[in-house]
């Protein structure tokens, strides 16, 4: 349900992006400076000028390259984010003492939030999720603001630095489930589905699969996908593949029921679709097992070392075991934190457990998961002068 609500989201964002265009504001779009600056496109690519040695200014083409910013080089490795959280919009990532968050549900402003201070401040303005963060960058897709707001933002995959400055379009469009892993990022395109990779730059771009919108995990190397992949949309499962690509492989010839799937450590849990579909399933990522994981539905999972936590709407009349849980990784030791009618769309970071309620603005809020302390996430129109 999760998934195919982003992938109406993100249409109907681009749908009324295009009829703004066509009602007669059709200005000739070139990229704007975001909230932490210009927005550069990477890789550069254009014309060359009649005269190649010599710009109009008198500058040699040797002097105009060595004008150019230093192409970026990362060392990366690993996931940029939980990929629990990234499963849930991934609107929030911790490293190294600051928590990089959106302050609205689904997609927002970009913050950080320094977890000793408890200091919140804005970086990049836009509509921004899947945020992955490594080696002093940090990765998102969405759209960006311009600074004029008569002129159009941009939508696409971007690369900034801490502080949101170096607005970097690595790829311009739309796009969903961006998975930062070692030097690659994975991600597809809303308006075909195609599963689509490049390296952190922008450069080395590789069709994986078509027409998949597949949900993406990564976890020790193996890419496993949760799509519709056999020709028919009411029919998903889950696969796994090389991260070069190739052909997918079901590790559960079941389907699954309900829409999505979650990973708690090196396990993936999901809803197999059965005559008795009264529970959860666990795939084993490391041993290929498939057991039973809890005899009732769970949603919104996601983990630390030591407990998972999730959303329950419990099954008594009166809804006084509806809410936010914890147990361990087995579904043991349940213990519920805090009474809710809904909450969605959860993600962990250090201490903290973001999601979303029926908020009338949108607010993110935030669960000390050590006080049990709850607030909401600022706005970022409540921290501007």
């Amino acid at each position: 349900m999760r998934n195919m609500l982003k992938k109406f989201m993100s249409v109907l964002l681009m749908l009324l992006f295009m009829t703004t265009i066509i009602s007669g504001c059709a200005a000739e779009k070139t990229p704007e400076e975001g909230a932490g600056g210009p927005i550069e496109e990477e890789p550069f690519s254009g014309e060359e000028e009649e005269n190649p040695s010599e710009s109009e200014e008198g500058e040699t083409a040797e002097e105009s390259e060595e004008a150019e910013p230093e192409k970026v080089v990362l060392s990366l490795e690993g996931p940029g984010n939980l990929m629990c959280n990234l499963l849930q919009d991934g609107t929030a990532v911790y490293e190294d003492g600051i928590i990089y968050h959106s302050d609205k549900m689904m997609f927002g402003n970009l913050m950080r939030t320094d977890v000793k201070t408890d200091e919140t401040e804005l970086l990049v303005k836009g509509t921004l999720h899947d945020i992955n963060v490594g080696d002093g960058r940090i990765f998102a897709v969405g759209d960006v603001d311009p600074l004029n707001p008569d002129d159009f933002g941009t939508s696409g995959i971007f690369m900034f630095k801490p502080d949101g400055s170096e607005v970097t379009l690595l790829k311009e469009g739309y796009f969903e489930e961006l998975v930062l892993y070692d030097e690659y990022l994975y991600f597809y395109d809303v308006m075909d589905g195609n599963f689509l990779c490049m390296k952190y730059d922008g450069t080395e771009e590789t069709l994986l699969l078509e027409g998949a919108y597949p949900q993406i995990v990564i976890l020790k190397d193996q890419l496993y996908l949760h799509a519709s992949l056999d020709g028919d949309d009411s029919m998903s499962y889950l696969y796994k593949m090389a991260l070069t690509g190739g052909e997918p492989v079901k590790v559960d010839p079941v389907s699954t029921f309900g829409g999505t799937i979650h990973v708690a450590g090196s396990d993936i849990i999901y809803i197999g679709r059965s005559n008795d579909t009264q529970g959860m399933k666990k795939y084993d990522t490391e041993t290929g097992q498939i057991t039973d994981f809890l005899d009732t539905w769970i949603s919104d999972i996601v983990y630390d070392e030591d407990f998972i936590y999730y959303f329950w709407s419990g099954v008594r009349m009166d809804n006084e075991d509806q809410g936010i849980y914890r147990s361990r990784p087995d579904g043991s030791e349940a213990t519920l934190l805090k009474k809710t009618e809904f909450a969605s769309s959860f993600n962990i970071a250090d201490k903290y457990l973001f999601y979303i309620t029926n908020d009338e603005k949108r607010r993110v809020t935030r669960l000390d998961l050590e006080t049990l302390n709850e607030s909401f996430v600022p706005l970022a129109e409540e921290l501007l002068p």
